[in-house]
């Protein structure tokens, strides 16, 4: 590999623990306190998860080791005679690497990012087996995603880069009928929501999401997407739903899981042409750029612009059942309501929504468990509870 192989051993040997063969659902990266005095990468498998721990002193060698090999890479640059100049295969290796390093070390540094996109789609083209790379590429980011890490877990520029990623090695696929791909998007929402569970209200984690339920919506009206693949993709929007539905019952202040539980439910009233055309440019605009950079990727099928708007009886049910358990734990955070409302003002289900508000108002004075502690509800909780009934009918209402 060259002289700089071994100046990139941390950060490559973090690499190979997170690109390995192993049938995981996900790999957490946590970098532990200053009492463990092992250098050693330390990983335990779980339950088809890997926590993969790493002491501050290694975690301190691989920012160290980036940095110097970023300062050496500048400097070579504005030489004739660098180093990266004599052994272009052998550079981009190792500016793939350094990147890595930095992604996991450094927060949203632009210069690296658009670094790391360029090598990463030269290596990709020049691969003999490109599928391969970038499936190491996949399992490496998405393992940076679930990582303990906040400002590694909430950079937009990662989640930018993901989304590229996704579009070659994932959507592309599906619109080339390889059924099998949806393993691998099952895989991707997953760690996604993970992302979302280790580091509440993620709003770039929650946003990539949604992206993908509209991507889900497009794909399943687009005519020239096979029977076989939109039928998965409605399996995988079903086992969506109900992991938001947990992770929002879970963690009941967390907006950023009730906005992608709504999209999920709401998904054609939340995808009017406005929105479908801007996801469907969007799209396309992010394939024109990997184009440029020599890659082969459609852009989105076509799509009908007259589909049916109406939501399915599923993502009715969740809603509702959200709303009645939201009602009967006497939830006093206007927010998760908000958010159910907001969509279903768009709809003919509105008054339904409101007349079950109505109902549970008339029995407020009933004693309620609140959701925190499962505690008999205080008149405090009971006032809260009602000045939220009272703030919802009279915003929508008017509406």
């Amino acid at each position: 590999m060259g002289n700089w192989e071994r100046n990139l051993s941390f950060t490559r040997s973090l690499k190979d623990v997170l690109a390995s063969d192993r049938d995981l659902g996900y790999r957490i990266i946590t970098v532990l306190p200053r009492s463990f005095d092992q250098d050693e990468i330390m990983v335990h498998e779980e339950d088809s998860s890997l926590e993969v721990g790493i002491t501050k002193t290694r975690y301190k060698k691989i920012f160290i080791e980036v940095h110097e090999l970023w300062v050496e890479y500048l400097q070579s640059k504005q030489s004739d005679h660098g180093v990266f100049l004599k052994d272009k295969q052998f550079a981009l290796l190792d500016l793939y690497d350094m990147t890595l390093g930095f992604l996991i070390t450094t927060n949203e540094n632009h210069s690296i990012f658009l670094l790391h996109e360029s090598v990463l789609w030269q290596l990709h083209t020049k691969s003999e087996e490109p599928q391969a790379f970038l499936s190491q590429e996949f399992e490496v980011i998405t393992s940076y995603i679930t990582s303990r890490l906040q400002r590694v877990n909430k950079s937009s520029s990662l989640w930018h880069l993901i989304k590229q990623v996704s579009l070659v090695h994932i959507f592309d696929q599906l619109m080339q009928g390889d059924l099998e791909r949806i393993g691998l998007y099952r895989i991707l929402i997953r760690r996604t929501l993970k992302s979302c569970q280790l580091h509440t209200t993620n709003y770039y984690a929650s946003g990539f999401l949604n992206w993908c339920i509209r991507v889900n919506f497009l794909l399943q009206i687009s005519p020239s997407i096979s029977d076989e693949i939109k039928q998965a993709i409605n399996g995988l929007q079903d086992e969506l739903r109900s992991m938001l539905t947990s992770i929002t019952r879970s963690s009941v202040a967390d907006m950023s899981m009730w906005l992608s539980l709504n999209v999920c439910c709401w998904e054609r009233y939340g995808s009017g042409s406005e929105t479908l055309d801007y996801i469907i440019f969007e799209y396309n605009t992010l394939a024109e750029n990997l184009r440029k950079r020599a890659l082969k990727v459609m852009n989105f099928p076509y799509v009908e612009q007259h589909v049916d708007l109406s939501i399915s009886s599923s993502s009715w049910n969740c809603i509702r059942s959200q709303l009645e358990w939201l009602l009967s734990i006497h939830c006093t955070h206007l927010g998760p309501y908000d958010s159910i409302f907001t969509f279903a003002a768009k709809s003919s289900k509105l008054k339904e929504l409101l007349d079950l508000l109505i109902s549970f108002q008339k029995n407020i004075g009933v004693a309620a468990g609140g959701y925190q502690g499962g505690t008999v509800a205080t008149q405090v909780t009971k006032d809260a509870f009602r000045a939220v009934i009272e703030k919802l009918q009279t915003k929508y209402k008017a509406s």
